[in-house]
């Protein structure tokens, strides 16, 4: 099947997964969610598999999101709690690994910058969200610590070199904090799912943007290595 289609395929199976995730979640049909939330990241595994087979950090990085998927749809007890946070946080830790290769030099005055940015960011929003937490204080303060960093170096990597692809990349990890924090407030502030909509749009969304992001940029460096190649 040519490639292009294929893709094409894959993203309307990515768009209809989603909406009927989004309609059993507002209907509450939470069981049946174990076939469509779940589905996500296979599909968006096999959407950019060219990328995937030969990139073990991105690869883990999905493997670890599927997992948070996996435990917050079974959020029973706190131990699973800390099993789905913990998951999301190890996911972050791979997506680090994958940006701090494709930086090729440290501005430690643009990433200071972003530090004051997500600083004032996550203080804001452990500031009305903290004391609810309650025994889960101390992973979500990593958790939150963790995902901050990993914005900062998506900034930093944007100011180094100012592109669309570049803040596509930040663009995909805010949203996906934005996400973490509406299912925060859902969990522990309005002890409902207040927040539905965003969730999902902004889950799959942020997957994608980052996703895409390291797709083309394995693809310009292949494509110089192969001119350095020819003759």
């Amino acid at each position: 099947m040519n490639p292009l289609r294929s893709y094409k395929i894959g993203l309307l199976a990515l768009l209809i997964v989603s909406m009927l995730d989004l309609y059993l979640w507002y209907n509450g049909l939470l069981l049946y969610r174990l076939g469509t939330l779940l589905l996500i990241v296979p599909i968006l595994f096999l959407l950019f598999w060219n990328l995937l087979k030969t990139n073990l950090s991105l690869s883990i990085a999905l493997f670890f999101c599927w997992l948070g998927d996996l435990f917050l749809l079974h959020d029973v007890n706190h131990t699973i709690q800390i099993l789905g946070v913990s998951s999301y946080m190890m996911a972050q830790f791979f997506f680090i690994e994958s940006i701090l290769k494709r930086i090729k030099k440290f501005s430690l005055i643009s990433f200071m910058m972003e530090v004051l940015f997500f600083g004032a960011y996550l203080m804001v929003f452990f500031s009305n969200i903290l004391s609810y937490l309650k025994d889960m204080k101390f992973i979500g303060i990593a958790y939150g610590l963790v995902l901050s960093f990993l914005g900062c170096l998506s900034i930093m990597n944007f100011f180094l070199q100012q592109s669309r692809l570049r803040f596509s990349l930040f663009g995909g990890i805010f949203l996906f904090s934005v996400r973490d924090v509406m299912l925060t407030y859902n969990k522990y502030y309005f002890n409902e799912d207040y927040f539905i909509l965003g969730v999902d749009v902004f889950y799959v969304v942020g997957l994608y943007l980052i996703l895409q992001y390291f797709k083309t940029t394995e693809s310009e460096i292949q494509h110089a290595k192969e001119q350095n190649l020819a003759p």
